[in-house]
């Protein structure tokens, strides 16, 4: 699996043994106790972001050592213990992180929960917070402040509007969703570092980023490159592409975006265009810089599922 691939499980399970094997293969090392009569899971993700709901019949306790950063919450009851610290999952969520033993308190319970690959989770604070050295770590388990908590809370519960939807199938949605979710995440506990410090670099990208590609929108039917967008939003290029990266839903480069932006201004020129009155594809093509016409209909068609024809024609 990878982050273009969405996929949905569903588990139900009434033998401890079995209940502890499929923990130890999602998460890592964990110790379960006897006395659970149902363990019911269902997740929804890509590799680096997945979405948990569980439901636990019985009263049981799990000892969990995870390879993840999990952020986890109760509807009822549940107790923690990492380390001196302890808590209720029902009162506010809490951070598990990797290679930390935690404890786990199980009875009649419904848990859900937000499971970040580790590295990604690293890549996404480098990115977000433009700093390519960042070592991700957190100073305990608990959200920064209690309004923290709550929007996490919020922030999940949204996430999971748009699952039970069907939204998270769409590429883009999910794309979004998910990035909001990994924000949210590294703004809900306390990140070691200067967080001032942080914010700042992360407002910059925002800025960068939204000055930028007001520049691309604007002039895309101009012979514009992204030193240009670069020049416009007072950065280098290298720091411009990092904005990008950083702030964009998919990630996607400035190149990419000015494309984007040309493929949409020649859709609106196609489906406008009167095929009668002498308007060409090649001349759309031509006019937005796509100077290959087999070329500009692949990208087309990969990007609105149609051909440049049938729009003109349509």
């Amino acid at each position: 699996m990878s982050d273009s691939d969405f996929v949905e499980t569903r588990v139900d399970i009434t033998d401890p043994d079995e209940t502890e094997q499929h923990l130890r293969d999602l998460y890592g090392p964990v110790a379960l106790t006897r006395g659970m009569r149902l363990f019911h899971q269902e997740l929804a993700g890509t590799e680096s972001v997945q979405l948990h709901t569980g439901r636990f019949e019985g009263s049981y306790r799990v000892d969990i050592e995870v390879a993840q950063f999990v952020v986890a919450s109760a509807i009822s009851s549940c107790a923690w213990e990492e380390g001196r610290h302890g808590g209720d999952m029902a009162l506010e969520p809490v951070l598990i992180r990797p290679g930390v033993p935690y404890v786990n308190h199980f009875a009649d319970n419904e848990n859900r929960a937000v499971i970040f690959d580790a590295d990604a989770l690293q890549m996404s604070a480098r990115r977000i917070y433009g700093d390519p050295d960042l070592v991700l770590a957190f100073d305990g388990p608990r959200p920064a402040t209690p309004g923290s908590g709550t929007v996490w809370l919020s922030a999940f519960d949204l996430a999971r509007v748009h699952l039970d939807a069907g939204l998270l199938r769409n590429d883009l949605v999910r794309a979004s969703m998910l990035r909001m979710l990994t924000v949210t995440a590294l703004e809900s506990f306390r990140l070691r570092g200067d967080r001032q410090a942080l914010r700042s670099s992360a407002a910059r990208q925002q800025a960068v980023y939204r000055t930028a590609a007001d520049y691309l929108h604007a002039h895309a039917s101009l012979p514009i490159t992204i030193d240009d967008a670069a020049a416009a939003a007072g950065v280098g290029t290298r720091e411009l592409v990092a904005a990008f990266r950083a702030v964009h839903p998919e990630g996607v480069s400035p190149t990419a975006y000015l494309r984007n932006a040309r493929l949409a201004a020649a859709w609106a020129d196609l489906h406008d265009g009167d095929a009668t009155a002498g308007v060409t594809v090649s001349d759309v093509a031509r006019r937005w810089g796509f100077t290959s016409p087999s070329r500009f209909a692949e990208l087309f068609r990969a990007t609105y599922g149609s051909r440049p024809s049938d729009v003109l024609r349509g």
